[in-house]
C-alpha cells in the first residue's frame, strides 16, 4: 500500500545526534574589534533551552587590550573558518589565575564564503503541527511533507517524525523545539545561488508564521554528503516561545499551506510587499501576544489601516491619498474588504449579532470599540469581555482574509469568529471564489 513513498529528511538521529548536539567547535577562537585581537583557548556550544543560544569560553592565550567600552563590537572567528558577532559577558579569573571570557553569539555562527551547488538543508523553529503528504520513517509511515516549486527551486519541508511527543511537550510547557526539517535544490540542474535561496526561505518563514500566529525561524543551515553532516549556520532567530493560536489555517487539510505559500512566494516577489508583508503580521502577531483583549484591538486596527492604505492607495492606486486619510477608519477597512468580497455584517455569531442593532456593520463596530478604548470617558458603557474577544476576533478574521485574498489564495479556511460545537463547521471557503449575490 504505501510501496514507493519517498524517506522522510527529518530523522530523529539527524535531529538529535547532529542538529542539537551540544559542542559546535573547540579550539582556538580569536576575538577581534577595530583595533584589538585577543586570542582563546575555548569553546563554542549551542543549546535550545531554555531558549536557542550560541555560547562561547575560554582562557586567553594571546592577551590584547581587553577594552570594556568596546564589549558590544566584538567578531569571533575560530580556525575552521566560523564566523560571527559576539558579546562578552563574563571575565574572571580560573582555579590557576589564567583570565578567563565568555559570552554569546548575537545572531549566528555561520561558516565563511560558504557557498553550496546542489543542495541546502536547514530546520525549523516552532512550526504547528500540520498535515501533509506520506513519507516513510523506518517501518511506519506519517503525513507530514510540504512541497513546493518556485523559480527553479523545489523546496520540501517534513514534520518530524516523533511530532506528537514535541507538540504535547510544547504544549505544556511552550519554549523552543526543531518541528520541522527542509531541504531546497534547483531542479532545473543549475547551481544554487546562496544568496537567492536565503531570501527564498525567509519569505517561505514569513508564511509558515502567518500560519502558525507567531514568527517561525530558522535554526540550522546544513549539508548532507556521502562523509555525514556539515552543519555551516547555527542561527538564532527572532521568535517567540512556541503557542498554539487559533489561526485562519486548516492544519487537517492538505494542500492548504502548499497554496498559500506558493501565493505569498509570488506576492513577495513585488519589493514593495516583501517590505511591507514582515511590518503587517509583526502586527498581526502582536495581537495574538499576552496583553490586555483592548490592546490588541487597538494594535490591529492600526494593522488593518496600513494593509488598507497598502492595497488601496499602493498597489491598485483605487483611492487616492488625499481621500484615504480624509476617510473615517470604518470606511477604509470597509472598502478593503469589499475588495474580496468579505462580509462585512454582524451576522453569523450570537454575541455580535446582539449588537446589530446599535452598529451599521463590523467595521463601524471594530473602530468604534477601539476609539472608545485609545479615548476612554468616565460615563461610557464597557462592554463584556466576551464580547471584547469577538469583536478583535472578528478584526483578526478580516486580516486574514484580506492577506489570503493578496496571495490569490482559493482554498478553504479556518473561521474562528463562528465559534461551532465542532471543528467542521469553521471550514469555509475563502469569498473571493464565490459569485457576489
Amino acid at each position: 500500500m504505501y510501496d514507493g513513498l519517498p524517506n522522510t529528511i527529518a530523522s530523529s538521529k539527524l535531529i538529535n545526534k547532529e542538529l542539537l548536539k551540544e559542542k559546535i567547535y573547540e579550539g582556538p577562537i580569536h576575538l577581534q574589534t577595530t583595533d584589538h585581537i585577543i586570542t582563546l583557548e575555548g569553546i563554542i556550544t549551542y543549546s535550545q533551552k531554555p531558549r536557542p543560544k550560541i555560547l562561547f569560553k575560554g582562557r586567553i592565550v594571546v592577551d590584547g587590550k581587553l577594552d570594556f567600552s568596546k564589549l558590544n563590537s566584538w567578531q569571533a572567528t575560530t580556525d575552521n573558518g566560523l564566523n560571527g558577532s559576539v558579546l562578552i559577558t563574563s571575565f574572571e579569573f580560573n582555579s590557576k589565575g589564567e583570565k578567563q571570557i565568555g559570552g554569546e553569539f548575537t545572531y549566528e555562527i555561520c561558516q565563511q564564503d560558504f557557498q553550496p551547488k546542489e543542495k541546502i538543508c536547514f530546520s525549523v523553529l516552532n512550526f504547528v503541527n500540520n498535515r501533509g503528504q506520506m513519507v516513510r520513517y523506518g517501518d511506519r509511515v506519517y503525513a507530514g511533507r510540504i512541497s513546493i516549486q518556485h523559480n527553479g527551486y523545489k523546496i520540501i519541508i517534513d514534520k518530524i517524525p516523533d511530532s506528537k511527543k514535541v507538540f504535547d511537550q510544547l504544549k505544556r510547557n511552550g519554549r523552543f523545539s526543531i518541528t520541522h526539517v527542509g531541504q531546497i535544490y534547483r531542479n532545473d540542474n543549475n547551481d544554487i545561488d546562496f544568496k537567492e535561496v536565503e531570501e527564498l526561505l525567509d519569505k517561505i518563514m514569513w508564511t509558515l508564521s502567518f500560519a502558525a500566529g507567531h514568527q517561525v525561524g530558522i535554526g540550522h543551515i546544513f549539508n548532507k554528503t556521502a562523509e555525514g553532516i556539515h552543519i555551516t549556520h547555527y542561527r538564532l532567530p527572532l521568535i517567540a516561545e512556541w503557542k498554539q493560536h487559533s489561526t485562519w489555517f486548516p492544519s487537517n487539510t492538505l494542500g492548504s499551506l502548499e497554496s498559500v505559500i506558493e501565493g505569498f512566494l509570488n506576492l513577495m516577489e513585488d519589493n514593495f510587499w516583501n517590505s511591507q508583508i514582515p511590518i503587517l503580521l509583526s502586527g498581526y502577531f502582536d495581537s495574538f501576544g499576552p496583553s490586555y483583549i483592548e490592546n490588541k484591538i487597538i494594535v490591529l486596527q492600526a494593522t488593518l489601516e496600513t494593509l488598507s492604505w497598502s492595497y488601496l492607495v499602493e498597489e491598485t492606486k483605487k483611492v487616492t491619498p488625499g481621500k484615504f486619510k480624509a476617510s473615517r477608519a470604518s470606511t477604509k477597512i470597509r472598502r478593503i474588504l469589499n475588495e474580496f468580497n468579505i462580509e462585512a455584517t454582524l451576522t453569523g455569531n450570537p454575541t455580535l449579532e446582539k449588537l446589530i442593532d446599535q452598529y451599521e456593520d463590523g467595521p463601524h463596530l471594530f473602530t468604534k470599540v477601539r476609539n472608545d478604548i485609545a479615548h476612554p470617558k468616565k460615563k461610557l458603557v464597557s462592554l463584556d469581555t466576551d464580547t471584547l474577544y469577538y469583536i478583535w476576533r472578528m478584526g483578526v478574521r478580516y486580516f486574514e482574509l484580506i492577506m489570503l485574498g493578496l496571495a490569490q489564495y482559493k482554498g478553504v479556511y479556518r473561521d474562528s469568529l463562528l465559534a461551532p460545537n465542532f471543528e467542521g463547521k469553521m471550514i469555509r471557503e475563502v469569498p473571493w471564489v464565490q459569485p457576489k449575490s
